[in-house]
């Protein structure tokens, strides 16, 4: 059942998509025509990505922290407002670099940032919007459910992780 916090969140990611939009296309003469994942350097260095383990490891140990932070939060009375903030900078971030990929690139800048951010994005999204939820509901659940769900919300991360470190390299290879 969506309660009235969930709904200020999903306002918020909307709210930072409209904003971020709107900024993108008022500062289009100061925002970078030259995007990094574009250039034909890191389009080679993708495609000598050799050393998945490796990347695995580097990747994993990034996230976790990240992940750690986030359950912390998640357990604080911090935690809510932080989240807002999260939501509606998330949703500004996102509409700022599709924008910029669409200005500069068109379909294919599109393309390009879906490659840049699947599959793994989605299970961290998951896995963020898992920890939300569960911090608007913080002091109704039990320790031993609050365990599991922790637990659970580190597999999702997990497999982000997998992902991020296998199928990214070569959806990347594949579309640039």
């Amino acid at each position: 059942m969506i309660r009235n916090k969930e709904i200020v969140l999903v306002s918020l990611f909307f709210t930072g998509v409209i904003l971020g939009t709107a900024a993108t296309f008022l500062l289009q003469s100061i925002v970078g025509v030259d995007m990094k994942i574009y250039h034909s350097n890191i389009k080679q260095q993708i495609r000598l990505i050799t050393d998945f383990w490796g990347l695995f490891f580097f990747i994993l140990q990034d996230r976790f922290w990240e992940l750690a932070a986030c359950i912390l939060l998640s357990m604080t009375v911090i935690a809510y407002p932080v989240f807002c903030v999260l939501c509606g900078y998330s949703g500004f971030c996102m509409a700022c670099m599709i924008a910029t990929a669409t200005m500069v690139y068109g379909v294919r800048g599109i393309a390009a940032f879906l490659a840049v951010v699947l599959p793994h994005y989605f299970f961290y999204g998951i896995g963020v919007v898992l920890l939300m939820l569960q911090s608007c509901q913080r002091q109704q659940l039990p320790l031993r459910y609050a365990l599991q769900s922790y637990l659970i919300i580190g597999g999702i991360f997990f497999i982000g992780v997998l992902s991020e470190a296998w199928c990214n390299p070569w959806l990347l290879q594949k579309i640039l």
